[in-house]
This record gives structure tokens, C-alpha cells and sequence, in this order.
């Protein structure tokens, strides 16, 4: 199937790619789309995979409104880069059920870490998460390596690590400061997205076929 990118610009070294199976005046919300930060010198992360459009808009001006609004201070138990309290890090001690994380509780009365509010996206392909939050009034756009085996038994003549390896050698991939003038500007793009996969509703859906 043929791909078509819509790409905004975060500054002059970084952006971010929506690769879709439709141009972008006729996006449908339940395309399947990747989504990539990608450096000028190339690196490429793909953060989000083969999901449908519209949760991936919902969640991106979710998060950045927030953010915009200086509402995503990061938690003082989360320090980023660190080698033991960077977010990454501790979401993965999060996933392989460590207790010592601290918790809040939200209106069904249930726990859960707190570093979940700063969550953008978890991507099971690349094993890449990433993650919005404010720090001193800044915005910031981090991506962490997730441990591979967390839920499933290594296959056979796969490269296996232990957790406890995975952790001694932890490192954020990208963290990475976005201007309030990038943020809203990304804000805007994603926002035209949406009303274009909104507006698209009733061409696609009245095709029997989505029905």
C-alpha cells in the first residue's frame, strides 16, 4: 500500500512525520498511521505504529494542550537523564511491578504511578516511549527504550538481555526541548489534522465498507 507523509518542523534540526495511507486533505480517522521524530542527521524513532489516526490526534493535543498551559510539571521523584530516576527508566521498573514508585490515585479510586500523566505513547514495535512534561516552565519531548521481555518469553536464537543488565545500561534516547512557540505551532498542526479526519467522517463512512 502506497504511504503519504505530512511532516511539521519542531526547529531546525528535528521534526516530526505522519506517514498515512491517504494525503493529508483526505485523512480518515481509522487510517492506520506510523508516526516519527526524526533528526537532520537521520536518526528516526518511530513512536507511534499501525494505530488509527484519531487516537494518536486525540492524545497529541491532549498532552500539549496540557503542556502549553505549564500543566505537566514533572513529579519531584522523577529526575530526567538521571541514571536512576530518569522517566524511562522508571516506567520500566513500573512495568516489571516494582512497588516503590509513588502513586496517586484517580477518580475510580485506583493507584498508579505517577509518571503515567506525562505519557504520550507506548509503541510495542519499536519498543520506543515517549512522553510530554514541563520542567521550570519548559516543554519537553522525551523518548525512552522499553525492555523487551517485560510480558514475553524471549524466542528461540533471539538476543536475550537480563532486566537487571537492561537497567545497568539505561540511557533516554532523545530528551529534547521544544520552545512554547514550537509547542503551540505543533498544537495548531495537529488540531488542523483532526478537523480534516473529522470533516472526512461522512465521505469514508458512508462507504459500506466501514460500516
Amino acid at each position: 500500500m502506497k504511504r503519504y507523509s505530512t511532516c511539521f518542523k519542531l526547529n531546525s534540526l528535528d521534526f516530526i512525520e505522519i506517514k498515512a495511507p491517504h494525503k493529508q486533505e483526505d485523512l480518515f480517522r481509522y487510517d492506520e498511521v506510523d508516526i516519527v521524530f526524526q533528526k537532520k542527521d537521520g536518526q528516526k524513532f518511530v513512536i507511534y505504529s499501525s494505530d488509527f489516526i484519531i487516537e494518536a490526534l486525540r492524545r497529541f493535543e491532549s498532552k500539549l494542550t496540557k503542556a502549553t498551559n505549564n500543566c505537566l510539571e514533572l513529579h519531584p521523584s522523577i529526575i530526567p537523564g538521571s541514571s536512576s530516576k530518569d522517566i524511562g527508566l522508571l516506567w520500566n521498573e513500573d512495568l516489571h511491578s516494582k512497588e516503590y514508585l509513588p502513586q496517586e490515585v484517580n477518580e475510580k479510586g485506583k493507584s498508579y504511578w505517577v509518571g503515567k500523566k506525562y505519557l504520550l505513547f507506548s509503541c510495542n514495535k519499536s519498543r520506543i516511549t515517549s512522553w510530554v512534561y514541563n520542567t521550570e516552565g519548559k516543554i519537553f519531548l522525551e523518548l525512552t527504550p522499553q525492555y523487551q521481555w517485560h510480558f514475553d518469553e524471549p524466542e528461540k536464537g533471539e538476543k536475550f538481555i537480563t532486566y537487571e543488565n537492561f537497567v545497568e545500561n539505561y540511557k533516554p534516547l532523545i530528551i529534547n526541548e521544544i520552545t512554547k512557540e514550537a509547542a503551540q505551532n505543533l498544537l495548531m498542526w495537529i488540531q488542523e489534522l483532526r478537523q480534516i479526519v473529522e470533516k472526512n467522517d461522512s465521505k469514508y463512512l458512508s462507504n459500506s465498507s466501514y460500516k
